[in-house]
């Protein structure tokens, strides 16, 4: 997912992701990237009411806007974080593939809308394990909306299974 319209909320949601994801800054702090305070003003607007990022004006002595992200605000700059890890050619993290496919195993087939409920972010993931013939989609197209559930492969079982007894053998 991308929001553009002065073409600077991506690098914010970023920036703010990568520095700051758990606290509220002053807006005047995104300036340490955008140096027009028009530009981070109008981007800050944009974000916020696409609900990616809280506001919240504080007046003491004089008024400063905060800012932090929001769920979904996380969850677009994860997004935007591994698909710049992807299009510069780095894997994505064996964690998370080893989180997908322990969810799978655990949880059997599910909708994609299921998985990225409970997964935040995990379509790159969830293509790259199918490329690696892990995972399976299956397109119902007597829904509609049409629906893709994803299921491990044979090759996909073994592997959950395997990381299931490593966890067993992590507990003990």
């Amino acid at each position: 997912m991308s929001i553009k319209k002065s073409g600077y909320e991506d690098e914010i949601l970023k920036f703010i992701y990568t520095n700051y994801q758990d606290v509220e800054i002053p807006m005047t702090k995104l300036q340490d990237i955008i140096t027009s305070y028009y530009t981070v003003t109008s981007s800050a607007g944009s974000l916020y009411e696409s609900g990616l990022v809280n506001k919240r004006e504080v007046v003491s002595g004089r008024k400063t806007i905060m800012i932090s992200l929001t769920k979904k605000g996380r969850e677009v700059a994860e997004q935007l974080k591994r698909a710049e890890a992807i299009s510069q050619g780095r894997k994505l993290s064996s964690t998370e593939r080893y989180a997908v496919i322990l969810y799978l195993y655990r949880n059997g087939s599910k909708n994609l809308k299921e998985i990225n409920e409970d997964l935040p972010g995990s379509t790159e993931i969830l293509r790259e394990l199918e490329k690696l013939n892990v995972v399976k989609q299956e397109i119902k197209s007597s829904k509609y909306p049409q629906e893709t559930t994803l299921s491990l492969t044979e090759k996909g079982m073994e592997i959950g299974l395997r990381f299931e007894e490593l966890e067993r053998m992590m507990e003990e």
